[in-house]
């Protein structure tokens, strides 16, 4: 089936909206930045240094917690107002699933960082939606 790419785009951004199509571009390239660190980190100590992954994995999530907080607040969604801790909840959630998700994946590909990279592809999508409707939503009123 042929799909012509103009009119798909055009569908795509009548149905998504350009300005969600914009963050979502500035969102990537933030989950990017963070994705490279997170994984740089825990190829290095846990792949590498051979240090134990449940610690590992763990402190790589509260260092991207603090970096990607600031991140998202002032680039991607650039809202004065955002709980940290409503970001630092979705994020604990998010990481149990990568945890248990990446850990079985391990038995199947040797290396932590691949577990993690298989694992984090799974919620990009989903992570995007819950920053964008509900720590770094507007204001109603």
């Amino acid at each position: 089936i042929f799909i012509n790419h103009y009119y798909f785009r055009r569908l795509m951004l009548n149905i998504i909206g350009k300005k969600t199509i914009f963050e979502f571009s500035k969102y990537q390239l933030v989950t990017l930045a963070n994705f490279i660190t997170r994984t740089t980190i825990i190829y290095i100590f846990s792949d590498y240094l051979l240090l134990p992954y449940n610690y590992v994995f763990w402190y790589s999530l509260l260092y991207i917690v603090l970096q990607g907080y600031f991140l998202h607040k002032n680039f991607v969604f650039r809202k004065e107002t955002s709980s940290f801790f409503k970001y630092l909840f979705i994020n604990l959630l998010f990481g149990l699933f990568d945890f248990i998700s990446s850990s079985y994946l391990f038995k199947y590909l040797d290396f932590y960082s691949a577990a993690f990279i298989f694992s984090s592809v799974l919620t990009t999508v989903v992570r995007f939606y819950a920053y964008k409707n509900w720590i770094f939503r507007s204001k109603k009123g």
